[in-house]
């Protein structure tokens, strides 16, 4: 869970980053929406994490972004969630759903920012 915390977290400022950047409205509007609802949508995902298995402590440090722009970033983090899924058991169906509203998000961020110029 760490990792994913982590993953969530970094996404989060780094869309951010890239929202204050962009130079196109519409993926600056999209990138506005992502993080604010990604930031909604972490937060449920830890609360109810812990209020199952208690309070998470340790939290890694943010990652750094190697990616140039919005959409690479979209791309590859779409890509790390999809491997730290494992990390949620597939019993936890309820974390799952959180898990699962997080990459509609990001999926729904990358149509805007690919298609709506």
């Amino acid at each position: 869970m760490q990792k994913l915390i982590q993953s969530l977290f970094s996404a989060r400022q780094i869309a951010h980053e890239f929202h204050l950047r962009s130079l196109s409205y519409a993926e600056h509007v999209a990138l506005g929406d992502f993080y604010d609802s990604l930031l909604e949508l972490t937060d449920d995902l830890i609360e109810t994490h812990q209020g199952q298995y208690g309070i998470v402590n340790d939290y890694l440090p943010l990652k750094k972004c190697d990616d140039s722009n919005a959409l690479s970033f979209l791309k590859n983090f779409s890509n790390e969630l999809n491997t730290l899924k494992s990390s949620i058991s597939s019993s936890d169906t309820h974390l799952l759903n959180i898990f699962d509203e997080i990459m509609a998000l990001v999926y729904k961020t990358i149509y805007k920012v690919e298609n709506l110029k």
